[in-house]
């Protein structure tokens, strides 16, 4: 297989045939020290940045999309659907991916604090032509969801929120594994702890499974930006688990997972709001490393390594967030209308609907 192959079905070479898996990203994504952000705190940093995971649109969202788009193309979907945050990246990224593969994307999408990449993205996702179906509240996003699907042309494929389902998990998994070979090539040391975002779980799982798989011997720190209820220990160990069940189905089976950890302390208000100390992270990841974070996901997690809540000499900080140009999307002319009450919730410029 080519080195790009996903690590998962490099490893495992007879998943290729039972796992529908559509190659998107480009793999490995680069390992490099931060030293500059590392020698303010007196440890060894390095980052695992995922931003360039694909040369259309990087990111997490990427290596959850590769199985999850694949199984989508093996059961003749015409239809995406999916769910997040107004200013979600993943749903922008189902939206993009959608465009693509010549699928209806729709997203059901629920308020969230407006901030400039908020508006941004739905920008995006209307000049993607993703048909947005409006929510008022996360608890909601169930019945919503069953809705929009009733409305979408057949088949339709349905992508849980982030792509988190133990399915799209897959993909960190094999992430897991990828790092361990390039520990195992000498691009980078062992580290005692790796930092990242916590929101649906569905990276910070995977992980775990993959590096147990790797027999990498680090901790793993999930830095929850989310409220409690919605990403929490007994959801984290849920998606462990139905991860490792469905590795097992497919003959693989993880002796242990890395051990795995959350950390809070950082969200602030609520989803999505910005706080000083992730303005600060982010700031300074620019500043000292050229490194592009935003203060949703990223810069909370940063904020959490740079404030000393984690513990460890050498630390990776594992970057989520797209760092590819998409002025494409933004070229030509003005986006069509968002539907209601969108624009109320942009005027607003509140969480509130």
């Amino acid at each position: 297989m080519s080195p790009e192959t996903p690590a998962l079905l490099r490893r495992y070479p007879g998943l290729a045939e039972r796992l529908p898996w559509l190659s998107l990203g480009a793999w490995p994504t680069p390992v490099r020290r931060l030293a500059r952000l590392g020698g303010g705190l007196g440890r060894e940093l390095w980052l695992k940045d995922d931003g360039r995971s694909a040369p259309r649109y990087g990111g997490n969202k990427v290596r959850k999309l590769e199985p999850l788009l694949g199984a989508a193309r093996a059961a003749g979907a015409r239809s995406l659907l999916t769910a997040g945050g107004i200013g979600s990246n993943h749903t922008l990224a189902v939206g993009i991916y959608a465009r693509e593969l010549g699928l209806r994307a729709a997203a059901v999408v629920v308020p969230q604090p407006v901030t400039p990449h908020v508006r941004r993205s739905l920008e995006g996702l209307a000049r993607l032509d993703v048909e947005l179906h409006p929510c008022p509240a996360r608890p909601l996003l169930p019945l919503y969801l069953a809705r929009a699907a009733r409305r979408a042309p057949p088949p339709v494929f349905t992508i849980g929120p982030g792509g988190s389902s133990p399915l799209g998990t897959l993909g960190y998994v094999s992430a897991g594994l990828e790092l361990g070979e390039q520990i195992e090539r000498g691009e980078l040391p062992c580290p005692d702890a790796i930092v990242l975002a916590l929101g649906s779980a569905g990276s910070a799982a995977g992980l775990a499974l993959g590096l147990g798989l790797a027999r990498v011997a680090t901790e793993v720190i999930a830095v929850r930006v989310v409220e409690r209820w919605l990403a929490n220990e007994p959801l984290l160990r849920l998606l462990l688990a139905r991860t490792r069940r469905l590795l097992a189905a497919l003959g693989v089976r993880p002796e242990r997972a890395a051990p795995l950890r959350i950390q809070g302390g950082v969200l602030g208000r609520e989803y999505g709001a910005v706080t000083a100390a992730a303005a600060e992270a982010v700031a300074r990841a620019r500043e000292l490393e050229g490194l592009e974070l935003e203060t949703t996901y990223t810069g909370k997690a940063l904020a959490a390594l740079l404030g000393g809540a984690v513990g460890g000499r050498r630390l990776l900080f594992w970057n989520t967030y797209n760092a590819m140009d998409l002025s494409w999307l933004y070229e030509g002319g003005a986006a069509g209308p968002l539907p209601e009450p969108i624009p109320r919730w942009l005027s607003r410029g509140s969480s509130r609907g």
